[in-house]
Formats: structure tokens, sequence, C-alpha cells
């Protein structure tokens, strides 16, 4: 049994599909598993990712590499995998890893002592949540793999870089982390820490084969986190933030929304047995706690 699975050619995504190549192998013990790598738009470009259509660009890609033939199969960041696709099916979900952001260079005690600390990031969700901590940081946008992002730090360009843990652990760059980020305050991306592996919905028999390394309470958290971001709407954006864990049988969803700046910030939690209607009950409480005055805020480009 052969098959072929679309990634980018980042080292990090090389590392997240070869974790998925290992586990699909270990599922099925006449697979053989070919990566793919693939080139998209969104490592070519120059400039803010979020002009260009975002994360959504090394999606894409992959998928018209399966639309062509060239693949069966992608493996993705979830963070980065935009509303459900008529096309496309997300079929399984590997075990989460850290789903946190991580500080490097600095803590936060270390930023606070600083004036006006230049904080590496090219997420507004993280932008205004640091801004909420330190009103006084001066986001940098900052692109490229991650090496590339701590590389600046040593260069003298930033202070401090926001990232997710999980691609530092699977990088084996954890050692650089100053400081991990709680998730009950600062809130990760919706499936942030989640590789997930996506095929054509008409082909059931890739699915099914897919879905045999799946963790179910990871398929949870995804399903309620996608959920807020499905009813709120968001794209690359909105500051919004998403993170569920299964509890005794249920789906806690906490999510969060903040203004660019980090001037306010709108915030709710769901707890149900299903995971969509978790991620819903908390995002429409969110959106009542302020977050429709934020999402106006963000729209008429204030």
């Amino acid at each position: 049994m052969h098959l072929r699975l679309a990634t980018r050619k980042s080292p990090l995504a090389l590392v997240q599909a070869r974790l998925a190549a290992a586990a699909l192998q270990k599922a099925h013990r006449d697979m053989e598993v070919e990566l793919v790598p693939i080139t998209s738009q969104g490592d070519t470009i120059s400039g803010r990712l979020a002009d260009h259509g975002g994360k959504e660009l090394f999606v894409h890609a992959l998928q018209q590499a399966m639309r062509a033939g060239q693949a069966d199969a992608a493996c993705h960041s979830l963070k980065d995998v935009g509303a459900d696709s008529d096309e496309f099916v997300l079929a399984a979900f590997l075990p989460r890893g850290p789903a946190a952001d991580a500080l490097i260079g600095k803590s936060l005690a270390e930023l606070e002592v600083m004036d006006a600390p230049r904080i590496g990031t090219s997420s507004p969700r993280r932008t205004g949540l640091i801004k909420s901590l330190l009103p006084g940081a001066q986001p940098v946008e900052i692109r490229g793999n991650v090496g590339t992002r701590i590389e600046k730090i040593a260069a003298g360009k930033i202070d401090a870089l926001l990232l997710a843990a999980a691609g530092l652990h699977r990088l084996n760059l954890q050692a650089s982390i100053a400081q991990v980020l709680p998730c009950a305050t600062f809130v990760p991306a919706p499936g942030q820490g989640i590789i997930a592996l996506e095929c054509q919905r008409a082909k059931g028999s890739i699915a099914g084969l897919l879905a045999a390394v799946s963790d179910p309470e990871t398929g949870a958290a995804a399903l309620a986190e996608r959920a807020v971001a499905a009813r709120v709407a968001g794209d690359c954006h909105t500051p919004l933030a998403a993170h569920a864990t299964v509890v005794n049988g249920q789906v806690q969803t906490t999510c969060l929304l903040t203004a660019p700046d980090g001037s306010a910030l709108a915030r709710a939690q769901g707890l149900a047995e299903q995971p969509q209607q978790s991620g819903r009950q908390a995002a429409e409480q969110m959106l009542d706690a302020g977050g429709r005055q934020i999402l106006a805020q963000i729209n008429a480009g204030g």
C-alpha cells in the first residue's frame, strides 16, 4: 500500500509530515508513505502574509496537489486550515502537542521592566494579547521559518519572539524557550499544536486509512475550536483565540477576541458534551460580552 502525503517544504512542516508518516505506518504495517514536498505561494511572497490571503495559501497549494493527482492526502498545521470545505475533509487529528504560545529571548517579567520592548510576531492575536499585558510593547512584523526568526534576536533586531511551543518542541528547540504562556490567559489560536491530515471527500478509502491515527480527545478539541472560528467567521486578520479540552467527558472551550491594540478583550467559556455545541456556546457568549464591538472596530479599520 502506497500513500503520497503532500507537505510544505519548511523544516517544521517536514518534521510534522514525518510524524504523520510514522503514525500511519505504525497503524498500517503494509503502508509505504511517500512525502510530496510542495512550495506554496505563501512561501515565496514578501510582505505581510495577511495581505495576500493569509496562511490558507499554504493549505491551498497542498489541496491543489491532491486535486491534480500528485498526492493522496495532505499534512497541515490545523491552525492554518480555514473553513470546512465541500471538496476536502479533515480525516485525522494526531495527538496534540503543547497548545500554548512561548516567549523566546526574554520572559514577561524581563520585558515588563524594558522601555518599549520589541516583540516579533506576525499574528494579530498575539499582537493584541501581548499589548494587553505589556501596553508599551512594540510588535515587530516577522516572517520566515522558526530558525530565521530566532536569529533576529541574536542580531539585535528584536528583544523577544512569540511562537507556538509545539513547533519549538517538534524542532528540538525547547531549550530556547524563556517562558511558556499559560493557555488560560494567553489563549492560543484555534487548532494550535494540532497536526491534521486531509484528503478529498470523494476518496473515502483514503479517509478511512487516515482516520486510524486520529486521537479522539484532540479531534474533539479541534471540532470545538473550529466551531468558534466558524461562528465568528474569523480569518487571518481576526485576533481570535480558542482552546478546548475534554473534562469528565465534556468539552470545555475558552475563546477570546482582542482589539488589535490590546485595549479591549472579550472572553467566554462553553461546556457541552458535543464539541461543536461547546464551541458555538462559547463563541455566542464571547460576542455578547463585547466581541461584536471589537469585530466592528476591526472591520472599520480602527
